[in-house]
Formats: structure tokens, sequence, C-alpha cells
């Protein structure tokens, strides 16, 4: 679980030397190392859980410095149940709401754009003529 700050770096180069090599958005590549981070860090929490387990059902015998650090570990770990961890939440979640909602607009206002522009250039000043109310 634990890790030094050399190591932090080689991984976060390393994950950059591989998003370089390929083509596409930065989201997309930010969202792929963002899965595979809690891929490893779930990975790493089961190695835990098992060691607990197996502790608690006596298949082995607890090593006292080892579950320090897991409780070390477990207290740095966010309380899902407080209020500031729910409005936080509802905020982040409300965020992201917002900027998919936004990019929505954004698609859909580029693609009105591209519609009146082909109406404009296919039609031309005729256009205009069929704004005109003959009365």
């Amino acid at each position: 679980i634990q890790s030094d700050t050399a190591e932090t770096v080689a991984v976060v180069h390393c994950a950059q030397e591989s998003v370089e090599q390929k083509k596409g958005s930065k989201l997309i590549h930010h969202y792929e190392n963002v899965h595979r981070g809690l891929k490893m860090m779930r990975d790493r929490l089961k190695v835990l859980h098992d060691y607990v387990q197996a502790c608690k059902k006596k298949k082995i015998r607890p090593n006292i410095k080892i579950l320090r650090q897991i409780k070390g570990v477990c207290n740095r770990l966010p309380t899902m149940q407080t209020s500031q961890f729910k409005s936080e939440f509802k905020g982040e979640y409300n965020d992201a709401l917002l900027v998919s909602y936004l990019s929505s607009v954004t698609e859909n206002s580029t693609s009105m754009g591209a519609i009146v522009q082909n109406f404009n250039s296919i039609y031309g000043n005729q256009s205009r003529s069929f704004m005109r109310y003959d009365e």
C-alpha cells in the first residue's frame, strides 16, 4: 500500500508516455488512468481484506504491526456517512452533471450552426424569399 515519491513519479511518467503514444482525447486517457489507479487500489485493498479475514478465522496468526498499518490505511479513508462527505459528494455530482449538460448544449449548437451554414450555401439568397409574406 505504501509508496514513496519516487515510485509515484515513475508511475505517472510511464502513464504519460503511454498516453502520448496514443491518439485521442486527453479526457479519455485521464479517465483510463483513473480507472487503472482505482483498479490497483482495489487489488491492494483486497489483499488487506483477505489478510484480516484470515486472521479473524484464525487461519493465520495476526501480526500486530501489520494490523496497525491496516488500521492507519482505514483511518485515511473517508467515512461515507458524514454530512460533510454527503455535501461534497452532491456538489461534485452536480458539477459533473452541469459539465455534461454544457457539453451537450455546445455540441448541439455546433450542429445547428453547421445546418444553418449548409442551408445558406445551398439556397443562398433564395432563403430570404421564403421569409417574405405576400399579402
